[in-house]
């Protein structure tokens, strides 16, 4: 939390895949000065501990959680597709 709230420090991603979770130089994020940008300004936001903190909090929070939902139903759904309409094998013979 310390970067988010300073921009200094150690980046942790909680639930991040494939990883540990810290970032690291070189990340997506370090290319897209709009996103640096962003990063920045939700740092002062919530540093600000006022209600737009909270606010902004819960929203990333929902947020978070609906996308996470949305893949997880993607993913189902091509599951569930793939074993509705199976690949034709090749006969042998």
């Amino acid at each position: 939390m310390e970067w988010l709230l300073t921009g200094e420090g150690e980046m942790v991603r909680e639930g991040s895949e494939g990883g540990s979770g810290k970032y690291k130089a070189g990340d997506p994020l370090d290319e897209d000065p709009e996103i640096a940008e962003f990063l920045k300004m939700t740092g002062t936001v919530l540093k600000s501990g006022t209600e737009h903190a909270e606010t902004l909090i819960t929203n990333i929070r929902s947020s978070h959680r609906n996308l996470i939902k949305d893949r997880d139903l993607e993913n189902m759904l091509a599951a569930l597709e793939e074993m509705a309409h199976p690949p034709m094998k090749a006969s042998q013979g």
